[in-house]
């Protein structure tokens, strides 16, 4: 009972010899007064009590390991997430104190965000979504202008380089702005 608690408890390392050597002993000291099934019973105890010893420290190491991988993984997602939020910080504060109109085109959803001076300016709303769609029915810009930005999209959309143009849009009073 004594070297089944040690394989237990201690690290299979230490374990596995202190309770063979016991068990060797054990036998030696007992051997003659156990019958032949008595040393089956007890070679087999210590033969389950090894390997379960062993299975059990191998799992727990593999336990280990994993925490480990895991923790380290979360601490890389917390810093991730910090660079994440100071460069949003950053863009917000840049859109926010810039007196050009600046804008965020999300391709896929084809919604587009502006700066404040958007809404200041032209009175429309900051966010549009289906933009395509608002340029074609609700945009203030020549037909002109209006095809020259949809061909721009199209090429930006469709992995163009970086593009830049100008249009002129009538603001809420009427006035043409560039």
């Amino acid at each position: 009972v004594l070297g089944l608690s040690v394989l237990v408890q201690m690290k299979p390392v230490y374990s596995v010899p202190f309770f063979l050597g016991g068990y060797l002993l054990f036998c030696l000291l007992a051997g003659k007064q156990m019958d032949a099934g008595a040393e089956i019973n007890a070679g087999v105890a210590a033969a389950v009590g090894t390997v379960s010893a062993v299975a059990r420290f191998s799992h727990a190491a593999t336990e280990l390991a994993q925490q480990k991988q895991i923790t380290g993984m979360n601490r890389q997602l917390l810093e991730d997430r910090e660079k994440l939020r100071m460069s949003l910080e950053k863009h917000r504060i840049i859109m926010n104190q810039t007196n050009d109109i600046m804008f965020e085109w999300d391709i896929p959803e084809d919604t587009v965000e502006f700066s404040a001076n958007w809404g200041e300016v032209f009175g429309s709303p900051l966010v549009i979504p289906h933009f395509r769609n608002w340029l074609e029915r609700e945009a203030r810009l020549s037909r002109e202008d209006r095809e020259k930005l949809l061909r721009k999209m199209d090429s930006c959309g469709s992995g163009g380089p970086y593009i830049e143009t100008e249009c002129v849009f009538t603001n809420a009073g009427g006035a043409p702005r560039w």
